[in-house]
């Protein structure tokens, strides 16, 4: 009967001040009884990759601005090239 192991993780994006610790679980069947240090920190890694994947995401928040800013510098730039 195998259990579960706790995974506790956080983003580090240089903020101060904005702790948001994340955490899933993982079943210990998961790990073969041969893995090394490595191979255990390896699959961990790979699982909490996997968990910010599904958790985290980014959104615009001047979407409209950085488009027309670069449609503008792409019409400049095709008119010097003519």
């Amino acid at each position: 009967m195998a259990g579960k192991v706790e995974i506790r993780w956080e983003v580090e994006d240089g903020y101060v001040g904005k702790s948001r610790p994340q955490s899933f679980e993982v079943d210990l069947d998961e790990f073969e009884d041969d893995m090394t240090h490595d191979e255990i920190v390896e699959r961990v890694c790979e699982a909490t990759d996997e968990d910010m994947a599904n958790k985290v995401s980014y959104c615009f928040s001047n979407f409209d601005e950085f488009v027309e800013v670069i449609k503008r510098h792409l019409t400049e730039r095709e008119g010097e090239e003519s």
